[in-house]
This record gives C-alpha cells, structure tokens and sequence, in this order.
C-alpha cells in the first residue's frame, strides 16, 4: 500500500514536471510576427496640415441704390466680367417717382416768399436743402444700371433658410430689395487666397515667410505652391468644437481658374532638421512614464528607452537612447515584452 502511494506520488510530479516543461518550452518557442525599420539619419521635414478654404483678397460689391425692385439681371452667379459690364438693373418706377418728388420740393422752395432778411434766410436754405436732396434722388435714379466696379468674377448674394435647403439667391429679377442690400460681389480672381485654419497644437511654428502645399479638392492630383503671408491672432471654432487659428496662404494659380469657396489641404513647412536620426513614428510607443521602441536583436526584442524630438507625418527624431542602424518593430508592439522572440516580416 505504502509502495502505491509513492509510485503515485511520482507519477504526479513527473506529471508536473512535464507540464511545466511544456509551458516553458511553449513560452519559449512561440514568436511574435512584426514589421521592423532602421534606424536612419536624414532630413527630417517638419510640417503643420490644415484644412481651408479660397477666400478673395480684394472684392467690391454692388449695392441697392434705394428700396425698389430689382427689375433684371443680366449675368449668371459665377460669370466672368469686365470692369463697367452691366450687371442688372433696378425697377426705375419708384426711383423716377423720387426725382419727381425732390424735383416739386425744389421748385417749392424756390417759390418761397421773400422781401425781409428773415425770409431771405429761410427760403435760401430750403432751396440748398431741396437741391441736395434732387441730386442725391438723381444720382440714384442714374444708379439704376448697376455696372461692374472691377473685372473679375462675379457672385449672386442669397440666402439659405435652415442647412439642407438650398439656397434662395436675393439676386433675382422681381425680389423687393432695401437700399443698401448687396445684390452682386466682383470678386478680382489676381487676389484669391487661401485661409487654413490651423490647430492652436500648431499654431506656434507657423510664422509667415513659410513655404506651403496647397491640395484642392477642385484638383486634387495638382498641388499648388504657396507661401504663409499672415497668421491671424484672433482665435476661430473649428466645426468639431477645437480652436485654431487663420493662416492666410498666397497662391500661385498655376494657370488654373480658382474660384471663391473651394477647399482643400495646406502642407505648411515649419522646419528642416538635417541629420536627424528618426525611426517610424509607429515604432515609438509611450507608457506614460516616458517613450520606449522595441530594438530587434539576436531574433528577440528588447525594450530600450528614448527621447524624441520633431515628428512628421511618418517619422519621428531620437534625440538620445539609439543608434543608427538599429532595426525596431513598428506591428504588433502591444504584444511583445522583454526577451520575446520575434519574426520580421
């Protein structure tokens, strides 16, 4: 019976034994697939990108010359015109009734009485104050042709009621109009910008005197060249509830027919870092405590701790813990720990 209970006993350590011997090996031979990338030392191009829209830098707009009608339009919202091209003309109805109403308190003024120093006086400035009021009535009667202050392109005014309706263009034949309502905008196509508004995160290494990439949506395969003229310090509401800030790009056009309200992208170039040794923006990984890569050595990675510097969109700088020509892993990083055998892709 004894000798039952020791051979049992064995059994069950070896058993044992084996298990953990099983999980070790287990442990030891299961590898973990990563990608790698070398350490390297080259240019490091920073850059900032932003979101935007072309916006005109010179435009003159054509106003309602009194309250009235707008009788015709005789260009199409987004025409090219010339500088004195008409553009539309006001109902001269209630223009001509005007004149006539300044013309009869003209004539009424002159007509007052006179003889005394007093009544002199009087009838003087009512005339000067008729006269003023019959050539501000005829100026406007002769606004009724509303002509193009500039060459340029030139836009409708409307209004959208709530978003997802489409727009309802005041620029119309028939629409009642109040003095003073803008009916057209001539927007001078020489003066286009583009106004990106970048993060408040970015704002800071943007200065003007910046080279910049303007990408259209309009021309999404032709980049166009720019250079940062102004940054805005007045903060702007991003629509995803962020600030930023404007940054106004000149553009060269390139020969294209940019038009006012296109967006795209802008690549603003912050700095140039020579001989900057940098490693996959992926490859780095934070805890918190600070930033660590994993190096790839011997078929197995270790955990080796880092500082970093300026990071494009790809790549990041090590100022200090790696050399050059250091193979790292950037996949699968969350599964690795210290000593973890590893195959590279």
């Amino acid at each position: 019976m004894k000798r039952n209970r020791i051979v049992a006993a064995a059994v069950i350590a070896l058993l044992v034994i084996a298990v953990a011997g099983g999980a070790w090996w287990s442990t030891q031979s299961a590898r973990t697939t990563v990608a790698a990338a070398t350490a390297s030392t080259q240019t490091l191009d920073v850059t900032v990108n932003a979101k935007g829209t072309i916006a005109p830098d010179a435009q003159s707009t054509v106003t309602a010359p009194a309250a009235g009608t707008l009788a015709s339009v005789a260009v199409t919202d987004g025409q090219n015109v010339d500088a004195g091209q008409l553009l539309g003309t006001m109902d001269t109805t209630p223009l001509d009734a005007a004149v006539a109403r300044a013309e009869a308190d003209y004539a009424a003024a002159r007509a007052m009485p006179t003889g005394t120093d007093r009544l002199n006086r009087a009838r003087d400035a009512a005339t000067h104050a008729a006269q003023l009021a019959l050539d501000a009535a005829r100026a406007n009667r002769d606004k009724a042709e509303l002509k193009a202050p500039v060459a340029g392109t030139v836009q409708f005014t409307s209004l959208s009621l709530a978003p997802g309706l489409p727009a309802l263009f005041t620029t119309a034949p028939g629409v009642a109009v109040t003095e003073g309502l803008t009916l057209f905008t001539v927007v001078e196509p020489s003066s286009l910008r583009f106004d990106a508004a970048v993060d408040e995160s970015d704002i800071a290494g943007v200065q003007a005197g910046q080279s910049a990439s303007v990408t259209l949506d309009a021309f999404a395969d032709e980049p166009f060249s720019g250079t940062v003229a102004a940054v805005r310090p007045v903060a702007v509401s991003t629509s995803t509830g962020g600030v930023a800030f404007t940054t106004v790009i000149t553009l060269d056009a390139a020969g294209k027919t940019l038009m006012n309200g296109m967006t795209g992208d802008v690549d603003i170039a912050t700095a140039s870092i020579p001989d900057a040794l940098v490693v996959p923006v992926q490859a780095v990984v934070s805890d918190g405590a600070g930033r660590f890569v994993w190096v790839i050595d011997g078929g197995a990675v270790r955990r080796v701790a880092v500082e970093v510097g300026a990071s494009s969109d790809t790549l990041t700088q090590i100022t200090s813990g790696l050399d050059a020509g250091v193979q790292v892993a950037t996949t699968n990083l969350t599964a690795l720990t210290e000593g973890a055998r590893v195959d590279v892709q």
